[in-house]
């Protein structure tokens, strides 16, 4: 039961830096791709805010998080790296890699997005499964 606790706790932890990282850099992006928030708005692409499904916005970094945990379970706790930054950055790249950039190929092959937009995207989800990597492998490895 122990190893439950320790998946949700460290799931959610990083759940919680996924979303302040997505949340932080979206300014960012509209600063510096201009046209990026028209593109928002634009109905025919994206659901309107005031869509109830438009919430998974907020729920989608706790459920990545905690199922990077769980999988960390399985293919993470026996690697032979030496600090926790490196391990952590380590399985952070290796979800990115599984999952991220797969899903932004498809997203820019199937969506008329703009590739700035996909960018940004593929940009901040690697930034936050960085991130999301490192507490786990923190909290995991905390003695």
């Amino acid at each position: 039961m122990e190893e439950w606790g320790k998946i949700v706790k460290s799931g959610l932890a990083a759940g919680i830096v996924m979303l302040v990282i997505s949340v932080a850099l979206m300014p960012v992006w509209s600063t510096l791709i201009p046209g990026q928030q028209a593109e928002y708005e634009n109905e025919h692409i994206f659901r309107p805010w005031s869509d109830p499904l438009m919430s998974y916005v907020f729920v989608h970094p706790f459920v990545l998080g905690l199922l990077m945990a769980y999988a960390y379970t399985y293919f993470g706790r026996g690697w032979k790296k030496k600090s926790l930054l490196c391990k952590g950055t380590f399985y952070g790249l290796l979800v990115w890699l599984v999952g991220g950039l797969p899903g932004m190929l498809m997203t820019i092959s199937s969506f008329q997005l703009s590739n700035a937009m996909v960018l940004s995207w593929t940009v901040q989800g690697l930034i936050a499964t960085l991130a999301g990597g490192f507490v786990i492998v923190k909290l995991w490895e905390k003695k």
